[in-house]
């Protein structure tokens, strides 16, 4: 069962920008893919609004194994933790 995984950050949190984003990428080598198990993934940043990070994954073993694996260099890049991260069941996930 696939699963949608959200991440959200405070407005004017610590370190969560766009430029962090990428850094975070480049560090994670994913700046030009995905990572293996995950379809989707879609970054959006505003300084009034926050920070959000949207991904689908094929399995909630495919995320686990993902977070396993790799340990996100958020606290070297001076990124706050999210406020609220969220994984649910996906119904439904289309593309144009």
């Amino acid at each position: 069962m696939a699963i949608a995984v959200i991440l959200e950050w405070a407005a004017g949190a610590d370190g969560v920008n766009e430029d962090t984003y990428w850094q975070l990428t480049d560090k994670l080598g994913l700046r030009d893919r995905l990572p293996d198990g995950c379809t989707h993934h879609v970054a959006a940043f505003d300084p009034q609004q926050g920070g959000f990070i949207t991904e689908v994954w094929d399995s909630p073993e495919a995320f686990g194994r993902f977070t396993e694996e790799r340990k996100l260099p958020t606290q070297e890049l001076g990124i706050a933790d999210p406020i609220r991260v969220s994984v649910l069941p996906v119904i439904r996930a289309v593309s144009a």
